[in-house]
Formats: structure tokens, sequence, C-alpha cells
């Protein structure tokens, strides 16, 4: 998860940035959470734009779906910082207290084989959505 709730939320000195809860409590930024925000969000945004430019000097470029696909972007990272502002912000300690495992990230090869199982997945969810119009929707 982006932010920090319940018993992983860090206490960081005041001047730290802070986000909002809905239970008006705030919880301090991780460096991962700061570097995740700030440097990659932004350096993302910066190579598709890049990208963009340069293949619309080759050829002709689709501006409409680069907008659409921005804008998908920024939502996805706005409904990750304020989700705990809307109406699911209850059930995320339910969901925490009832997950099937707990897997510790604390070295190099878990995260390596998370992040290789999590494209595995992807990648299939993706090949069926060409697939199964359905899978787009959701």
């Amino acid at each position: 998860m982006f932010l920090c709730r319940g018993s992983l939320r860090r206490r960081l000195p005041a001047t730290a940035l802070t986000l909002p809860h809905a239970d008006g409590d705030t919880a301090a930024m991780t460096p991962l959470e700061k570097f995740l925000l700030f440097v990659a969000a932004p350096t993302v945004l910066t190579c598709a734009l890049l990208e963009a430019v340069v293949l619309s000097w080759r050829s002709l470029y689709d501006w409409r779906a680069f907008g659409v696909s921005i804008f998908d972007y920024v939502l996805r990272i706005v409904i990750t910082v304020f989700l705990p502002l809307t109406i699911i912000q209850p059930l995320i300690p339910w969901v925490e207290a009832h997950r099937l495992a707990t897997i510790k990230v604390d070295d190099f090869t878990t995260g390596f084989a998370l992040f290789i199982t999590l494209e595995f997945f992807y990648y299939w969810l993706h090949r069926c959505g060409h697939r199964v119009r359905w899978f787009w929707s959701n």
C-alpha cells in the first residue's frame, strides 16, 4: 500500500510531509513513498512525454490517446494518495486483519521475486484483456 496505516505507521518529526486520513489523523510519508511520489512518478511522466514528442516527429502520433493515458496515470496516483479519505477507508483495517499471509520484503531476493510474480500475473491479465473486453473495464 502506498500510505502507511495502523501498526505500520511510522512516527516522524513534525516537519515531515504528512497526508490526511479520514479520522483526522495524519500519516507521515516514508522515504520510499516520497521517492515514488516526487521522483519516480514525475520521471515516468517526463519519459512518456519525451517518447510522445519523438514519435510525433517520426510520424503521426495519437495525442488524444496520450492524453487519456496520462490522465489515467495521474488519476491513479491521486486515488492512491487520497484513498484514506474515501468511503473504502473503514474496510482497510478489516482487509489487513483478514489477509491470508504476510510477506516480509526485507531483502532484495524477496522483493525481486514479488516483482516477477506481479509482472507474470499482470502480463496474463493484460493478454486476457485483449481477448475478453470485460477485463479492460476493471
